[in-house]
């Protein structure tokens, strides 16, 4: 266990929340396959992965389903390939606030997402990170500071993803979410009010998180989680190279 994993250092926080906003899951999984037949999903581009960690994305800078996963400032459009996601897309523009990056993230089966943390999709963010599971299986867990999290397909949620936090997909299949950033300010009042309050009561305890996260884990295992990563990337790229030759 991880020194901000400890439950002391959370347990006034509110880290995950669930919302009650209804969706039509078969719809949801239909189109996710259309346009997942169109446009083959690309490795995330970050080393926080070993490889496993792959997206689509439906709304990108300048409508470019190549964007690479940027999350900088920009005009931001619906790519081509959402055409064959109109449900997906109403949905998304039903929570009111401006739109950043739409995507479909895909943690295959057997892989992980090693620690790491978002400021820019905490609670007191400018934007929120929403989650719908489309596919997933109770061995897909998410890891945020001291909880332990299995999304269950078809709920919307978030987490605050400025405490550090990691996944896992030990299931026998992928795990998809449609994941996509929504501007607070454009939010139900209610609910932005929330997050709001949310941000105030998790501030030091995710304060704390990042300090440990940054002091032990940055410095102390930094080169060997780097050479893990690199590692398991060129793995990935000769078997990638075998099957093709």
């Amino acid at each position: 266990m991880w020194p901000w994993q400890y439950k002391i250092l959370t347990k006034n926080s509110k880290i995950f929340v669930e919302l009650e906003i209804e969706c039509d899951i078969q719809k949801l999984e239909d189109e996710f396959y259309a346009v997942s037949k169109k446009h083959e999903s690309i490795i995330h581009p970050d080393i926080y992965h070993n490889g496993g960690w792959s997206g689509i994305l439906l709304h990108a800078q300048s409508g470019d389903i190549n964007q690479k996963f940027s999350g900088s400032n920009g005009e931001y459009e619906w790519t081509q390939e959402a055409l064959l996601a109109p449900y997906t897309k109403g949905l998304c523009n039903s929570f009111g606030g401006e739109l950043k990056r739409v995507r479909y993230l895909t943690l295959a089966p057997g892989y992980k997402v090693h620690w790491h943390f978002d400021n820019h999709e905490s609670f007191e963010s400018e934007y929120i990170r929403f989650h719908i599971p489309i596919i997933t299986n109770p061995r897909a867990i998410v890891r945020v500071a001291s909880e332990v999290i299995h999304m269950k397909k078809g709920v919307v949620c978030t987490c605050d993803f400025g405490f550090p936090h990691s996944l896992r997909n030990d299931g026998d299949g992928s795990r998809t979410h449609l994941v996509f950033d929504v501007k607070k300010k454009g939010l139900p009042a209610d609910i932005a009010e929330l997050f709001d309050l949310y941000a105030a009561t998790n501030m030091k305890a995710k304060n704390n998180c990042q300090y440990l996260y940054n002091n032990l884990f940055n410095k102390a295992f930094q080169v060997k989680f780097y050479y893990r990563v690199l590692k398991s990337k060129i793995k990935i790229y000769f078997k990638k190279r075998e099957t093709v030759n």
